[in-house]
């Protein structure tokens, strides 16, 4: 069955698409960002996200950055295997902690989620603005 789409569907299909490409874009310049654009723009999709639905939009945001970040850092160029070798100590422990924010993800109400990722967001900036 095809469904036809609509006026208003085609403009909202046309304004996520140039969002998600402003993600990427700033994912791929600044190295980060684009998570932050589209959790906006997930949770603007829904109208009143229940505890479910917020969880839903952090998880949908990860499984879009994750590939958006790899083709980034191949991309840059400047990461020699050096660095990737100095650096390789942290991944492991990064993974874990992305484990177990992961399995915590369940049990944090969606109020206090939403708290941390706004003072995240908050200290991330006002740190970049003063270093």
């Amino acid at each position: 069955m095809y469904i036809k789409p609509t006026r208003e569907t085609k403009k909202a299909f046309l304004i996520f698409t140039l969002i998600c490409l402003a993600a990427g874009f700033l994912n791929g310049l600044l190295g980060a960002g684009g998570g932050i654009l589209l959790v906006w723009a997930f949770s603007s999709c829904m109208k009143d996200p229940q505890a479910d639905g917020v969880r839903d939009i952090f998880a949908a945001t990860l499984a879009a950055v994750i590939p958006i970040t790899a083709l980034s850092a191949c991309l840059y160029g400047t990461v020699s295997a050096a660095d990737i070798g100095k650096m390789a100590p942290l991944i492991l422990p990064a993974m874990a902690g992305g484990v177990i924010g992961a399995l915590l993800l369940g049990k944090i109400s969606t109020a206090v989620l939403k708290k941390i990722f706004a003072v995240l967001v908050l200290y991330s900036g006002i740190s970049m603005v003063f270093r």
